[in-house]
Parts: structure tokens; C-alpha cells; sequence
């Protein structure tokens, strides 16, 4: 039954679980970046529907690579980009512009709102990067 809805993760505690979940919010990222991705290939001459189509099937093809993931699976697939490339080139922008430690900043906001019930602004990534 749990084959057909994705894979089951057993926890140990409640506490592990809120983490697990905070990754269910990533969604909304995701589909935000296509989103954007469709709309950089539109406003560059792609037709609407055509690039939607290129954008969902290259984005499933992505999760597809990493759909039985491994402890090290995410390193080898972000290892195994050619360096100097413009895959490489993209992560590594999207790097130095902190995205990867604003997401993490949004998972821990995700986490304290889960356990606390409310909101902390001074978790929102923004805020967090302006204290440091």
C-alpha cells in the first residue's frame, strides 16, 4: 500500500517525524521553480505550453535520478556535475547567493512553527542573515 503513495520512513520519535514533515513544505519550492523556469523560457520566445511541457519533464527526470536515494546519493549526484560546467556554474551561483542556507533558515522556521505553534520572524531566512 505504502509502495504506491512513495517509500515509508519509520521514526524513533515525534520530534523526528516534525523534521521529516518539514521537507513535505518544499512543494510549494518546487513548483515555484518551474514556475519560474517556465516563465524565464516564455518571456525568452518558448511558447507557454511548450516550455511548461519541457519544464515538467525535465524536473521529473531530476527527482526520478533521486527517487531510491541513499545516504550519499545527493553528494554523488551533485559530485558527478562536470566541473566547469553550467550545471556546476548554476549551483554554484545559487550558493553564493546563501539559497541553500535561506532554504535551510526556512526549514527551521518550518520546524519552530510545527512545535511551537506560531511563527518566530526571527527564523525568516532575510532576518537570519542579518543578524550574522
Amino acid at each position: 500500500m505504502f509502495g504506491i503513495c512513495g517509500k515509508c520512513v519509520s521514526v524513533e520519535s515525534e520530534a523526528e517525524f516534525r523534521r521529516l514533515l518539514c521537507i513535505t513544505t518544499l512543494m510549494g519550492d518546487f513548483y515555484k521553480r518551474q514556475l519560474t523556469a517556465q516563465r524565464w523560457l516564455s518571456s525568452n520566445g518558448v511558447a507557454e505550453a511548450d516550455a511548461a511541457t519541457w519544464v515538467g519533464a525535465t524536473f521529473a527526470t531530476f527527482a526520478a535520478d533521486s527517487s531510491a536515494a541513499e545516504a550519499d546519493t545527493f553528494s554523488k549526484l551533485v559530485e558527478e556535475q562536470t566541473p566547469g560546467g553550467l550545471n556546476e556554474m548554476v549551483w554554484k551561483a545559487q550558493e553564493a547567493d546563501e539559497s541553500y542556507q535561506s532554504l535551510a533558515y526556512s526549514l527551521d522556521a518550518v520546524f519552530h512553527r510545527l512545535v511551537a505553534g506560531a511563527e518566530d520572524l526571527s527564523l525568516a531566512p532575510a532576518a537570519k542573515r542579518l543578524k550574522r
